[in-house]
């Protein structure tokens, strides 16, 4: 596991890690932009990339649109470690 604390040091992170990172775990709404752009980004530089987001409102079919992948999974806050677990868990063996 790699953790960031913003976008910014997200992006450097995978620059770094591009491919021993198999999945993207971040809320929609950050401090320096927002998790849909970010998952963007990273997914077009690797699109093998599993994504999990989370968020503590609900998420809009609108904003699961502008992610257009089949890879693309939401967790609602707030949430056991059990049910994240066994998401991420469900997530990396696809």
């Amino acid at each position: 596991m790699i953790h960031a604390n913003s976008c910014r040091e997200a992006r450097n992170l995978f620059a770094e890690y591009e491919n021993q990172i198999g999945l993207l775990f971040s809320d929609i709404q950050l401090d320096d932009g927002d998790g849909i752009t970010l998952a963007k980004e990273l997914y077009q530089k690797n699109n093998s990339l599993q994504i999990l987001f989370c968020s503590g409102n609900s998420i809009s079919s609108y904003q699961m649109n502008e992610c257009p992948w089949s890879k693309t999974h939401f967790i609602q806050k707030p949430f056991s470690l059990v049910s994240m677990t066994k998401k991420v868990s469900e997530l990396l063996q696809v």
